[in-house]
């Protein structure tokens, strides 16, 4: 996981498209097989990541794991819109929230 560049400004972002991306990308490889993977924007660091030591956070990111495993066709499923449009979320966070989920089938 990697810490998020604040950078000069409140919300800065560098654009892949942008003439300094490469100098400031991070990467990682990890070549251990991954059974599940999330990536989200910074509208949900607050609720996914245990800031005093940087590590996810199980809570958070468990059901969204086993949500995964349990459902056939997410693509139809409103579970993860209806998470992500709750009171519950929309409280602990003012930003943009997306999630980008993938669980590995090794069958």
């Amino acid at each position: 996981m990697f810490k998020p560049d604040k950078g000069e400004f409140i919300n800065e972002t560098t654009f892949i498209t942008s003439t300094h991306a490469v100098k400031e990308m991070q990467v990682e490889v990890i070549c251990e097989k991954q059974e599940f993977i999330c990536a989200s924007t910074d509208g949900l660091e607050k609720v996914a990541i245990r800031l005093s030591d940087w590590k996810p956070f199980s809570p958070f990111f468990k059901p969204l794991e086993e949500y995964l495993h349990e459902t056939v066709n997410p693509k139809e499923d409103k579970y993860l819109t209806e998470f992500l449009n709750s009171e519950r979320l929309n409280s602990r966070t003012d930003d943009d929230k997306t999630l980008l989920l993938c669980l590995f089938d090794r069958e």
